[in-house]
């Protein structure tokens, strides 16, 4: 629950997170309603289908090589709290991953928190905060502890 927890405080945050299962995984892109308004210029109250082609355009996901998109996705949308999370789910468990972006790479000041779950447990974690950021496939425990502290003093 990393990327909802943390962005629970800062509009500057973003998440993006795989669950990966027997057979298929989950990829949930989660970001504050408004601050996806004002990156893609929409007015007014759009409808879902814009927001999630919105959202989805903004994902830099490569799975096993391969630029990922999915046509199964469910939109949730919390207006109370400004948020909107995108759900995809698909086939097969990957071996590899790279987030190739920040959900907002034009904004400095914009985060995005990545990681991968196995089995209830983090086995990735990756905090992007420049522009364009590949990641490397897996992270052990202590780098990501390491990444944690790091981008606690950088915040500090």
């Amino acid at each position: 629950m990393i990327p909802g927890l943390a962005m629970a405080h800062d509009p500057g945050l973003s998440g993006v997170r795989i669950i990966l299962n027997s057979g298929n995984y989950v990829v949930s892109v989660t970001t504050h309603i408004s601050r996806l308004l004002k990156a893609d210029h929409l007015t007014g109250n759009p409808k879902d289908p814009e927001l999630v082609s919105a959202l989805s355009n903004r994902l830099k996901l490569k799975v096993d090589g391969k630029s990922y998109r999915s046509t199964d996705r469910h939109l949730i949308l919390d207006r109370a709290n400004d948020m909107i999370i995108l759900q995809s789910t698909a086939s097969g468990t990957p071996k590899t991953w790279e987030f190739g972006a920040k959900i907002y790479p034009d904004d400095s000041s914009s985060t995005t928190v990545c990681d991968v779950v196995q089995n209830g447990k983090s086995i990735y974690l990756k905090v992007l905060t420049g522009g364009r950021t590949n990641a490397p496939t897996q992270n052990s425990a202590g780098s990501v502890v390491f990444e944690f502290l790091k981008q606690g003093t950088l915040h500090i």
